[in-house]
């Protein structure tokens, strides 16, 4: 299991990446809430293609 982490440097790039990936990416700030919801499994890294 794993997952990427992606940083855009600017608004465009990072709706290039929502648009890119739609339902596989999982906008964050902080990142302690998606960390829970992996570990319980309510949240599985898949790989995109």
């Amino acid at each position: 299991m794993g997952f990427d982490v992606i940083s855009p440097a600017n608004i465009d790039e990072a709706l290039y990446y929502l648009d890119k990936f739609k339902q596989l990416i999982h906008p964050i700030a902080g990142g302690t809430n998606m960390l829970v919801d992996v570990k319980r499994q309510k949240v599985k890294p898949t790989q995109a293609s």
